[in-house]
């Protein structure tokens, strides 16, 4: 593609990316095995644009974040989700794998305290690396998700039912719990549990609003 040429003697930046996923997004899937090479380096672009966003984002949430950074990291979510549902839907898996560990990447590098925005980025990274057969790394993503969202099923939704970020977030622990006992065998009796009150809110939620 002209415009990655053109990017070999710059800087990217996440300006640059967007520009770069737009043109990607509009390829006929049929015809992806011709921009081997232009996957690689857009790869190599985003990466390149990430760890910049990374290293200006100051340790936010816990110290303050300039306005311009987290919206170049936001903009990298959305644009690094998109290329994910684009190429899950194709035969590439590898690159797949690759854009669904961006999200996460991008996702964790500024919005780490949005649990319904980190959970779907990381479960796709997981069940990519399980389909890899990297289970290991698999249950490394789904236990990070459980240790960081078990607590949802603790909140009195008696009192507040729970909103839609709420539930997205327990939709994410739902499936990583399930997957995490899929890979171990249905073993851990406190995953069990947890997974038993998870279906249970999301239960009562979707009964409550039918």
């Amino acid at each position: 593609m002209k415009f990655l040429t053109s990017l070999f003697n710059k800087q990217p930046t996440a300006e640059d990316v967007k520009v770069l996923v737009d043109n990607f997004l509009k390829i006929d899937k049929r015809e992806l095995y011709k921009y081997q090479d232009d996957i690689k380096q857009l790869i190599r672009t985003i990466s390149k644009v990430l760890q910049t966003v990374k290293k200006q984002a100051n340790g936010y949430p816990n110290n303050s974040i300039n306005a311009k950074v987290w919206m170049d990291g936001f903009g990298l979510i959305e644009n690094t989700k998109s290329l994910y549902e684009y190429f899950r839907t194709t035969a590439m898996d590898s690159e797949t794998e690759r854009f669904a560990d961006l999200w996460a990447e991008s996702t964790l590098s500024v919005c780490s305290h949005y649990h319904h925005m980190v959970g779907p980025s990381m479960i796709a990274a997981a069940e990519m690396k399980e389909k890899s057969g990297d289970t290991r790394t698999a249950l490394v993503y789904y236990n990070a998700v459980i240790k960081d969202f078990q607590s949802f099923t603790e909140f009195n939704f008696d009192e507040k039912p729970p909103n839609n970020d709420e539930i997205a977030a327990l939709k994410s622990l739902n499936i990583a719990l399930k997957n995490c006992l899929k890979l171990n065998n249905n073993e851990n009796l406190e995953h069990l549990d947890l997974l038993t009150k998870t279906h249970g809110i999301l239960e009562k939620f979707s009964k409550a609003n039918n």
